[in-house]
């Protein structure tokens, strides 16, 4: 306990500090922000060196902090696509309905929504095979790229196995976008209600709401490791989960209150891009006591 004080404290004073609708543009209040962080992440690794790697993992895992700050360096070279739903749906000349697994084994494209016929390509483009939706809207691949995600008109997400190309289940949702947890395990999808649904698609079972948005979810997103589920929403904000224990750990609001077109992350899961349906981007640090 006399090991847990301290770092409890720092969180409880970072939080109490951090001004959450500080402009990107204050750049004295970027500067001190990035300080305060830097100083709690140099107490961690103290800390970790003192306790020692299972008692430390386990503290800041019941911690369930999560840092978030003002960015204004705009380095957009460092979010990957695929965590992007907006740069994946704009790619110049891609077909409507266009998904490719993170390991690059299958990729699925359709030229259409709605009826369409989905072609489903190996790892070095050559055609597989060709199957049928009467509904399509949207589409989610596994990582491993067994696995697809449908979509459908009503929000109902049609699974399917794409080694038998064999429909497994169906999800009762009322969904408009989905996405696979990065081990594959998990599906969140964004529903007509403004919640997001998280789901074990093999068991066909919902494993957790997360609600708060006051407008419609427009995206939705897995930090890097899976720990974190990001939102965004018509109510101008971004808000930031804990994914097991479905915990609300920030807000992050745009500027003016603009609605947010979609989420981005980068690789290192450090920065999120806020995209805004007026064309603007603006860019926040983030730091997890939990990584």
């Amino acid at each position: 306990k006399a090991l847990y004080a301290p770092v409890i404290t720092k969180i409880s004073n970072f939080l109490k500090l951090y001004p959450e609708d500080a402009p990107v543009s204050d750049s004295a209040a970027l500067g001190v922000l990035r300080k305060i962080k830097l100083t709690y992440q140099k107490s961690l690794e103290s800390l970790k060196a003192t306790m020692g790697e299972e008692d430390y993992r386990n503290l800041v895992e019941n911690i369930d902090c999560l840092f978030v700050y003002p960015d204004a360096i705009p380095d957009y070279s460092r979010f990957n696509p695929l965590q992007t739903a907006a740069t994946q749906a704009g790619d110049a000349g891609a077909p409507p309905l266009h998904v490719t697994s993170t390991n690059g084994r299958t990729s699925v494209q359709g030229n259409s929504r709605g009826y369409t016929q989905l072609q489903v390509f190996n790892r070095e483009g050559n055609y597989r095979y060709t199957m049928s939706e009467n509904n399509a809207q949207e589409l989610a691949i596994s990582p491993d790229g067994s696995q697809l995600a449908v979509v459908r008109l009503g929000g109902s997400i049609a699974i399917w196995d794409l080694d038998s190309n064999e429909a497994e289940t169906l999800l009762k949702d009322t969904s408009y976008t989905a996405v696979y947890s990065p081990d594959g395990k998990f599906l969140l999808t964004a529903a007509h209600d403004r919640t997001a649904h998280l789901w074990k698609p093999n068991d066909e079972k919902l494993v957790a709401q997360f609600t708060g948005h006051t407008g419609t979810i427009n995206d939705a997103r897995f930090n890097p490791d899976g720990r974190l589920i990001l939102t965004a929403s018509n109510d101008g904000s971004i808000r930031i989960w804990n994914r097991e224990s479905t915990r609300l750990l920030g807000v992050l609001k745009s500027p003016g209150g603009v609605p947010v077109k979609s989420v981005g992350i980068t690789a290192d899961g450090k920065r999120v891009s806020m995209n805004l349906t007026n064309g603007n981007t603006v860019l926040w640090g983030m730091y997890s006591c939990s990584k």
